[in-house]
């Protein structure tokens, strides 16, 4: 009688052992799983960052460094003396005048009321448009003071209320005739 009894004690143990070693296991894998997931959105947002940047930047040496020109082709921006800033909402797209200013939703998106008071709406994804919408991040860009027939520029993307750079960019072009 007592061995049996020794033999189901044994089993016992062997088995919340290997509950615990499961435990733990299960344990590392959910970390594991969530750092993926915070190196995703990071990588995911650093990659949007740098497409935004190098389409400013390549604007800035189109229009061979006018701010001026730059404001025209990105209707959001705010322009003031040497710093152009564009906000973009969470999924990376650029606010326009119009929703800056009068909270309308944007051109080519097809929206619909949700029946709440203002001007509420969403696009076909359901995401915000209008005064719902909130600037996720910042483009801004710096023109920094002429060096004989260079001009020069500072880009900087930060989440929006944050002076934490997601990335940074310094331009420069000849400018024949300067």
């Amino acid at each position: 009688m007592k061995y049996r009894n020794s033999k189901s004690t044994l089993f016992l143990m062997v088995l919340i052992i290997a509950i615990l070693f499961f435990a733990v296991t299960s344990a590392v894998c959910a970390q594991i799983f969530a750092k993926s997931h915070i190196l995703s959105t990071k990588t995911t947002r650093l990659n949007h960052a740098v497409a935004q940047a190098e389409s400013a930047a390549e604007s800035f040496k189109a229009v061979n460094g006018s701010l001026e020109a730059m404001a025209k082709l990105f209707p959001g921006a705010a322009l003031d003396k040497d710093t152009l800033t564009i906000s973009y909402d969470a999924d990376w797209q650029p606010f326009t005048a119009d929703v800056k200013n009068s909270g309308s939703g944007t051109e080519g998106i097809s929206t619909e009321d949700t029946g709440t008071e203002g001007t509420s709406t969403e696009d076909t994804r359901g995401v915000p448009t209008g005064s719902d919408r909130q600037s996720a991040y910042e483009l801004t860009l710096i023109r920094l003071m002429d060096e004989g027939h260079c001009v020069r520029a500072h880009i900087d993307v930060t989440v929006a209320g944050s002076s934490d750079a997601i990335y940074t960019l310094d331009i420069q072009k000849y400018v024949k005739g300067r």
